[in-house]
């Protein structure tokens, strides 16, 4: 039996590492046209990106403490985040206007949205989204998208820190975790989604805390059983927002 797990794992281990390779390729291919017609901002962007890597590596590999090392990180992934956030257009626009003009109808009376054709009738995974898009406005008619950001932010925040700590947990490896940190601080999708007003920014905390709990499960003998349930709680409350459990699932089996 282990000698089919060891193939298993090195037959994943060798797609995934192809399937990797030609995502790289792809994107430095797609990357290459949009640098040429790119603006202004588009390349401070990159620099500050660049910049930050730089940094951030410097800091992993100076003689600070190990704490002072994942704080500054993180400092860094906040920085960014806040300067994407101040200079990039934070308005809902296209589906995600929609669903916020959906949840101030909620909180008006109007359910049209709901039922029938209307938009969210027609797309009911995005009730959730709805509501706490609803929620907010609700509690902040003025200053909503505000806080959306900053909840954004706080989110994107966490995952960053929760991919060290899942990081750590497979490796045992304090640098291999720190390396993660930083990666996961300057990868653009998580300082670019801190703006946009989509389920995506709720849901990912969920699923990689949920994938967190269940690598601690694995490796707990004592607290085994309640490990295992708020990984549940947790994959529960992503799919809430984001229905793609299912593949998480699939993953936890194979593992």
């Amino acid at each position: 039996m282990n000698k089919l797990d060891n193939v298993f794992t090195k037959v994943m281990n060798t797609m995934l590492k192809i399937i990797l390779s030609i995502i790289i390729i792809a994107s430095i291919c797609i990357l290459f046209p949009i640098l040429i017609d790119s603006n202004v901002g588009t390349i401070v962007f990159l620099l500050v990106i660049i910049i930050s890597m730089l940094f951030g590596y410097k800091i992993i590999n100076s003689n600070i403490s190990y704490k002072q090392k994942i704080f500054s990180l993180i400092l860094i992934s906040i920085f960014i985040k806040i300067l994407w956030i101040l200079n990039a257009d934070n308005t809902p626009n296209s589906d995600f206007k929609v669903m916020y003009e959906c949840g101030k109808n909620f909180i008006s009376g109007d359910l049209s949205c709901f039922k029938g054709i209307g938009y969210i009738g027609r797309f009911p995974h995005l009730t959730i989204h709805v509501l706490y898009m609803a929620a907010i406005q609700y509690l902040s008619p003025a200053s909503n998208l505000l806080i959306m950001k900053i909840i954004s932010l706080f989110l994107g925040t966490t995952v960053v820190l929760i991919v060290y700590l899942i990081t750590l947990e497979l490796f045992k490896s304090k640098e291999k975790a720190l390396l993660s940190l930083l990666i996961a601080s300057v990868f653009p999708p998580l300082i670019t989604y801190t703006s946009v007003f989509c389920s995506e920014n709720l849901a990912m905390p969920f699923y990689l805390l949920s994938i967190y709990l269940f690598l601690r499960g694995i490796e707990s003998d004592k607290y085994k059983f309640r490990l295992f349930c708020l990984s549940s709680i947790c994959l529960a409350l992503g799919n809430l927002f984001r229905m793609v459990a299912i593949i998480v699932l699939i993953a936890y089996t194979l593992y």
